[in-house]
């Protein structure tokens, strides 16, 4: 299952940087791009379904709507998540492309700069994880560009099968804003203005799963944390999560979880 990031998708001023100590996240994509520098130690990613294992000084590119994870973290990683408005001309430069490999291989000009504005202080507590602030706008586009730059001249862009950023978003969208209704893929179709079999290639090109398997994705996450968070019964959360039957729901809750929903409340 991946996760769909809502707030690193809505808005032309997206950024959001942390400061991780043994960083792990789950499969998740959104339309903003990502820039994942390791300050020390290691962390394997997997990024488009090539995995990568980056060592202290290297980092990855990351870009929008590449379903990307981050496991087996050893070390310090600081991820920086950022709206394309900031390197706009790099933007068109991938516009309908996409790269083959993730990695940018920076030159010490630009991976002192980048630490210099972007990171800085990335002293740690308790907590393992740092909220970075936001450099001034001339100094983060500058940041940005520079390490853009050095990407660029390593990288090999491919054509992009889907390039159409807005109506995945909107599918997305869609998705989660109508999961715990019968919602079908024609019915979204309808709704969103396009052909039912051209927005079931979107899914097969760009999420590499179907329509149905993306809901019963969407209705099996909201169910666990209802399970794990109310002492509804489990019949009463397979009707809130969308599932139009508790045999259904225990079907496709095993199926994608790997266990019962009763198993999983204990």
């Amino acid at each position: 299952m991946f996760i769909h990031q809502a707030h690193n998708s809505i808005g032309d001023e997206i950024f959001n940087a942390y400061t991780y100590r043994n960083a792990k996240w789950l499969p998740h994509l959104h339309k903003a791009y990502e820039l994942t520098y390791v300050v020390s130690g290691r962390i394997r990613a997997t990024v488009a379904g090539k995995e990568y294992t980056l060592k202290t000084g290297e980092c990855i590119l990351i870009s929008p709507y590449q379903i990307h994870a981050y496991d087996e973290s050893d070390g310090v990683t600081f991820i920086v998540v950022f709206a394309g408005s900031y390197v706009s001309e790099f933007s068109k430069l991938l516009n309908n492309r996409e790269p083959s490999d993730a990695r940018v291989f920076l030159s010490k000009q630009t991976r002192d700069y980048f630490r210099e504005v972007m990171i800085g202080d990335c002293t740690l507590d308790e907590t393992n994880i740092k909220k970075m602030q936001k450099p001034d706008l001339l100094s983060l586009k500058a940041s940005l560009y520079a390490v853009c730059a050095d990407f660029m001249r390593t990288a090999t862009l491919l054509p992009r099968q889907n390039g159409n950023y807005k109506l995945l978003f909107d599918i997305l969208s869609y998705v989660e804003n109508n999961f715990t209704s019968d919602i079908s893929l024609t019915g979204m179709a309808n709704e969103l203005g396009y052909d039912h079999r051209y927005i079931s290639r979107i899914f097969g090109s760009s999420l590499n799963i179907n329509f149905k398997t993306l809901v019963n994705q969407y209705r099996c996450d909201y169910a666990k944390r209802l399970l794990t968070s109310t002492t509804l019964p489990v019949a009463d959360i397979a009707m809130n999560s969308g599932f139009q039957s508790i045999r259904t729901f225990n079907r496709v809750f095993l199926e994608t979880t790997g266990t019962y929903p009763s198993d999983f409340r204990k």
